[in-house]
């Protein structure tokens, strides 16, 4: 969860991870955390239109990757679990 990275990540880089881990478990942003992230980017609706792109564009990344079983190259181990 975001708060056990307290003090690990910079006030912006908590706020990004935490509304991704949010948008990602449930397709969805509260409130609550779209206004503490935008806060967080200093109020710049530019910056979120490129958190979201970013996001976005990873996740599908990710999504084709998995959906091809593309193989890490040889010697690499997989850095998460299955």
């Amino acid at each position: 969860p975001p708060e056990q990275l307290a003090g690990i990540l910079e006030p912006d880089e908590a706020a990004a991870y935490a509304l991704a881990r949010e948008l990602l478990q449930t397709s969805r942003v509260s409130d609550a955390t779209y206004a503490a992230t935008k806060a967080a980017f200093g109020g710049d609706d530019r910056k979120m239109a490129d958190l979201c792109m970013t996001m976005g564009c990873y996740h599908a990344v990710s999504t084709i990757l998995n959906m091809f079983e593309v193989a890490l190259p040889a010697g690499e181990a997989p850095p998460f679990r299955e």
